[in-house]
């Protein structure tokens, strides 16, 4: 992986971490605060919580489809393992 490409994944990824992070603390405010005025179930806040768990973790797995789209190889990797591989499937 060349630096442009590497410069340009981490700032991707900053970019889903900070989602990440916002959209997290958003959702566990707004039960505590749902929970203090109104008093919601144990298990609705369990069900809101493990609900937004599983959207921040399908929102990290963008990064996959961000390298898999993103990785060129140079003409003279032909020996590399992933060119190998894809000359195969062909």
């Amino acid at each position: 992986m060349r630096l442009p490409a590497s410069v340009q994944r981490a700032q991707k990824t900053k970019r889903i971490i900070h989602q990440n992070l916002v959209f997290s603390l958003a959702v566990i405010g707004t039960l505590v605060v749902t929970n203090v005025f109104y008093g919601i179930d144990l298990p609705l806040g369990v069900v809101g919580h493990e609900g937004s768990t599983l959207l921040v973790i399908g929102n990290g797995l963008r990064l996959l489809k961000y390298n898999s789209q993103k990785q060129n190889h140079p003409p003279e990797c032909d020996d590399c393992p992933l060119m190998k591989l894809k000359e195969a499937k062909a």
